[in-house]
């Protein structure tokens, strides 16, 4: 996923359908799901079939992906938050919106998901595309797709899964066990993993910004737009 749209939640979803008799945490996680950024040295000697958390978007590298893709509105709260907490941005939201893509070298959201949308007309088995509200509202009939699109043999039930991978417990393991995150800010991770927030915390003015700049990509998606065009 482009970062701040739910990737590490969905790679806590997956590691207690995998092993749900373990405690998942920040600081085991990535013995079984590694971070190709912070875990490279683990990917090559994990027992395959592997399960990597990546955020480029390099769907040829691997067998499948499973992509995750949040409203842009929703993504650049998030992302802002975490900047700030990582000490990256001292501006405000609204100059954050118009200058962030130069802190990473993920590029441009529009491209990144739309990169994902071509490569899943052009290799449809080989990508499963989750909208993150989905994964937040539907939750148990979107990890059934990712059980089937992974060929997951394991009878895990999903309910209990769920159960150990929701925001309370998520945050409650990283107060207690702690993440690199918390080491480096004395924040969460994990903020609110709400949906739709953007419409009461973000000024008109920057919404009608950010949706000129990824009207299509929002649009492609099924994100309405809030300003008219």
């Amino acid at each position: 996923s482009y970062p701040k749209s739910g990737n590490t939640w969905m790679r806590f979803l997956v590691a207690n359908i995998l092993e749900p008799s373990m405690a998942w945490t920040f600081r085991n996680i990535g013995s079984l799901i590694p971070d190709i950024y912070a875990d490279n040295g683990t990917i090559n000697h994990i027992q395959r079939p592997a399960y990597i958390k990546a955020h480029h978007p390099w769907f040829n590298y691997y067998p499948k992906s499973i992509y995750i893709v949040r409203d842009y509105r929703d993504v650049l709260l998030s992302y802002y938050a975490y900047q700030v907490a990582m000490k990256a941005w001292a501006g405000n939201f609204s100059s954050f919106i118009r200058e962030h893509e130069k802190l990473d070298e993920f590029g441009s959201w529009s491209q990144h998901v739309l990169e994902a949308l071509q490569f899943q007309k052009e290799h449809p088995q080989r990508i499963l595309i989750v909208k993150y509200e989905e994964l937040h509202t539907n939750t148990k009939s979107e990890l059934k797709k990712v059980v089937e699109f992974c060929r997951i043999s394991k009878n895990t039930k999903l309910e209990d899964v769920i159960e150990k991978s929701n925001f309370s417990a998520l945050k409650n393991a990283e107060e207690v066990h702690g993440s690199t995150f918390k080491d480096l800010t004395e924040s969460t991770f994990f903020r609110k993993g709400e949906t739709g927030n953007w419409r009461t915390e973000i000024s008109s003015e920057d919404i009608a910004y950010i949706e000129e700049h990824n009207t299509s990509a929002l649009l492609a998606f099924g994100y309405p737009l809030a300003t008219q065009k």
